[in-house]
């Protein structure tokens, strides 16, 4: 049996000579988020297309999809997406 770090998945014998995954340590999923850049963005501003500057950042999401249903994360990514977009750094 071989064992890994705090929080990692671990390999385990099955019986019969095989080895499979120990998902009871393994991570669900994680989440990245790149550096905010300003980047140029078409908008639509009274029906003529503008190019417009504005902050902007990647954000990534993995995760297993035996422990979490895919409908689950994409309404996490929507939800980050709105919140950050809605954010107001001078209402606190």
């Amino acid at each position: 049996m071989a064992a890994g770090a705090e929080g990692q998945a671990r390999i385990h014998d099955e019986g019969e000579g095989e080895e499979g995954v120990d998902h009871r340590h393994r991570p669900a999923g994680g989440q990245g988020l790149q550096r905010p850049e300003l980047r140029e963005l078409v908008e639509d501003e009274d029906g003529q297309d503008a190019i417009a500057i504005r902050s902007m950042m990647n954000v990534t999401l993995t995760y297993d999809h035996r422990l979490v249903d895919g409908a689950l994360a994409g309404r996490f990514l929507r939800d980050l997406r709105e919140r950050l977009e809605s954010w107001d750094e001078h209402s606190e």
